[in-house]
Protein backbone atom coordinates (compact mmCIF):
# COMPACT_ATOMS: atom_id res chain seq x y z
CA UNK A 1 0.00 0.00 0.00
CA UNK A 2 0.83 3.66 -0.23
CA UNK A 3 2.40 4.75 3.04
CA UNK A 4 1.61 8.42 2.29
CA UNK A 5 -2.14 7.84 2.76
CA UNK A 6 -3.26 8.47 6.31
CA UNK A 7 -6.54 7.35 7.82
CA UNK A 8 -8.19 9.01 10.76
CA UNK A 9 -11.25 8.60 12.91
CA UNK A 10 -13.53 11.48 13.78
CA UNK A 11 -15.47 10.92 17.00
CA UNK A 12 -18.43 13.24 17.47
CA UNK A 13 -21.82 13.18 19.18
CA UNK A 14 -23.32 16.37 17.77
CA UNK A 15 -22.82 18.61 14.76
CA UNK A 16 -24.34 22.09 14.97
CA UNK A 17 -24.95 24.79 12.38
CA UNK A 18 -22.27 27.49 12.31
CA UNK A 19 -24.52 30.43 13.20
CA UNK A 20 -27.20 29.57 15.77
CA UNK A 21 -25.84 26.39 17.39
CA UNK A 22 -28.88 24.36 16.30
CA UNK A 23 -28.27 20.60 16.30
CA UNK A 24 -27.98 19.45 12.69
CA UNK A 25 -26.77 15.87 13.27
CA UNK A 26 -26.65 13.67 16.37
CA UNK A 27 -24.91 10.32 16.74
CA UNK A 28 -25.80 8.08 19.69
CA UNK A 29 -23.49 5.54 21.37
CA UNK A 30 -24.60 2.74 19.00
CA UNK A 31 -23.91 4.80 15.85
CA UNK A 32 -27.50 5.75 15.01
CA UNK A 33 -27.63 9.11 13.22
CA UNK A 34 -30.53 11.56 13.51
CA UNK A 35 -31.12 14.85 11.72
CA UNK A 36 -33.71 16.56 13.95
CA UNK A 37 -34.13 19.65 11.76
CA UNK A 38 -34.99 17.76 8.54
CA UNK A 39 -38.12 19.41 7.07
CA UNK A 40 -41.07 17.02 7.34
CA UNK A 41 -44.84 17.10 7.80
CA UNK A 42 -47.77 14.74 8.39
CA UNK A 43 -51.40 15.89 8.33
CA UNK A 44 -54.69 13.99 8.54
CA UNK A 45 -58.30 14.43 7.59
CA UNK A 46 -60.90 14.03 10.37
CA UNK A 47 -63.95 15.19 8.42
CA UNK A 48 -65.21 14.22 4.97
CA UNK A 49 -64.84 16.81 2.19
CA UNK A 50 -67.13 16.93 -0.84
CA UNK A 51 -65.72 19.10 -3.62
CA UNK A 52 -67.96 21.86 -4.92
CA UNK A 53 -65.85 22.32 -8.03
CA UNK A 54 -63.63 20.22 -10.27
CA UNK A 55 -60.40 21.61 -8.80
CA UNK A 56 -60.68 22.09 -5.06
CA UNK A 57 -57.92 22.13 -2.47
CA UNK A 58 -58.14 19.38 0.15
CA UNK A 59 -58.40 20.81 3.65
CA UNK A 60 -56.49 18.93 6.35
CA UNK A 61 -57.98 18.97 9.84
CA UNK A 62 -55.03 18.06 12.05
CA UNK A 63 -51.30 18.70 11.73
CA UNK A 64 -49.61 15.84 13.58
CA UNK A 65 -46.03 16.70 12.58
CA UNK A 66 -44.49 19.84 11.10
CA UNK A 67 -40.73 20.01 11.59
CA UNK A 68 -39.68 23.51 10.57
CA UNK A 69 -43.24 24.95 10.53
CA UNK A 70 -43.53 24.75 6.74
CA UNK A 71 -47.13 23.50 6.53
CA UNK A 72 -49.83 26.20 6.65
CA UNK A 73 -53.24 26.77 5.06
CA UNK A 74 -53.26 23.19 3.69
CA UNK A 75 -50.02 23.79 1.75
CA UNK A 76 -46.44 22.63 2.30
CA UNK A 77 -43.97 25.37 1.34
CA UNK A 78 -40.54 23.97 0.53
CA UNK A 79 -38.00 25.58 2.90
CA UNK A 80 -34.78 24.45 1.21
CA UNK A 81 -33.96 23.21 -2.29
CA UNK A 82 -33.49 19.43 -2.43
CA UNK A 83 -35.07 16.08 -3.23
CA UNK A 84 -38.34 15.42 -1.36
CA UNK A 85 -40.61 12.44 -0.80
CA UNK A 86 -44.31 13.44 -0.89
CA UNK A 87 -47.24 11.08 -0.32
CA UNK A 88 -51.02 11.34 -0.16
CA UNK A 89 -53.40 8.54 0.82
CA UNK A 90 -57.14 9.10 0.53
CA UNK A 91 -60.34 7.13 1.06
CA UNK A 92 -63.12 7.47 -1.52
CA UNK A 93 -66.87 7.41 -0.95
CA UNK A 94 -68.72 4.09 -0.74
CA UNK A 95 -70.67 4.79 -3.93
CA UNK A 96 -70.24 4.44 -7.67
CA UNK A 97 -69.08 8.04 -8.19
CA UNK A 98 -65.61 8.48 -9.63
CA UNK A 99 -63.26 10.75 -7.70
CA UNK A 100 -59.92 12.07 -8.93
CA UNK A 101 -57.35 13.38 -6.46
CA UNK A 102 -53.91 14.73 -7.27
CA UNK A 103 -50.74 16.27 -5.93
CA UNK A 104 -49.96 19.76 -7.21
CA UNK A 105 -46.58 21.49 -7.19
CA UNK A 106 -46.98 25.26 -7.55
CA UNK A 107 -49.73 25.55 -10.20
CA UNK A 108 -49.13 22.21 -11.95
CA UNK A 109 -50.87 18.94 -11.14
CA UNK A 110 -48.05 16.38 -11.00
CA UNK A 111 -49.77 13.17 -9.84
CA UNK A 112 -53.33 12.15 -10.70
CA UNK A 113 -55.14 9.26 -8.95
CA UNK A 114 -58.63 7.86 -9.49
CA UNK A 115 -60.83 5.44 -7.57
CA UNK A 116 -62.49 2.59 -9.50
CA UNK A 117 -66.03 3.74 -8.56
CA UNK A 118 -66.87 0.20 -7.48
CA UNK A 119 -69.56 1.04 -4.95
CA UNK A 120 -67.30 0.46 -1.94
CA UNK A 121 -64.71 2.55 -0.14
CA UNK A 122 -61.32 2.47 -1.81
CA UNK A 123 -58.00 3.69 -0.49
CA UNK A 124 -55.68 5.21 -3.08
CA UNK A 125 -52.09 6.38 -2.58
CA UNK A 126 -49.97 8.74 -4.66
CA UNK A 127 -46.20 8.94 -4.05
CA UNK A 128 -43.78 11.46 -5.49
CA UNK A 129 -40.00 11.81 -5.29
CA UNK A 130 -39.02 15.09 -6.87
CA UNK A 131 -36.38 17.77 -6.84
CA UNK A 132 -38.07 20.88 -5.40
CA UNK A 133 -36.84 24.45 -5.06
CA UNK A 134 -37.11 26.61 -1.95
CA UNK A 135 -40.52 28.39 -1.93
CA UNK A 136 -42.22 25.78 -4.16
CA UNK A 137 -45.65 24.85 -2.82
CA UNK A 138 -47.16 21.37 -2.61
CA UNK A 139 -50.83 20.59 -2.01
CA UNK A 140 -53.51 17.98 -2.67
CA UNK A 141 -56.49 18.75 -4.94
CA UNK A 142 -59.84 17.03 -5.57
CA UNK A 143 -60.22 17.17 -9.35
CA UNK A 144 -63.82 15.89 -9.58
CA UNK A 145 -66.89 18.05 -9.02
CA UNK A 146 -68.70 16.37 -6.12
CA UNK A 147 -65.73 14.07 -5.41
CA UNK A 148 -65.30 13.01 -1.80
CA UNK A 149 -62.26 12.52 0.39
CA UNK A 150 -63.24 10.81 3.63
CA UNK A 151 -62.02 11.75 7.06
CA UNK A 152 -62.13 9.74 10.25
CA UNK A 153 -61.81 10.63 13.93
CA UNK A 154 -60.60 7.17 15.02
CA UNK A 155 -57.01 6.46 16.03
CA UNK A 156 -56.07 5.30 12.52
CA UNK A 157 -56.54 7.67 9.59
CA UNK A 158 -57.89 6.94 6.11
CA UNK A 159 -56.79 10.17 4.43
CA UNK A 160 -53.30 11.58 5.03
CA UNK A 161 -50.74 13.88 3.39
CA UNK A 162 -47.04 13.81 4.23
CA UNK A 163 -43.59 14.70 3.00
CA UNK A 164 -39.96 15.09 3.98
CA UNK A 165 -36.60 16.17 2.64
CA UNK A 166 -34.55 13.18 1.44
CA UNK A 167 -31.43 15.23 0.77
Amino acid sequence: GDSSVMASILKVNTIQDATNSNTAISVDTTGRVTTPATPSFYVVKNSTQTAGSSDEQVTWDTVQLDVGSNFASNVFTVPVTGVYFISCMWLSAADTAQTDVGIRVNSTNIIHTRNAASGGHETTTANLIRSLTASDTVQVRIMSNGGKVYGDTSTYKWSTFMGYLIG
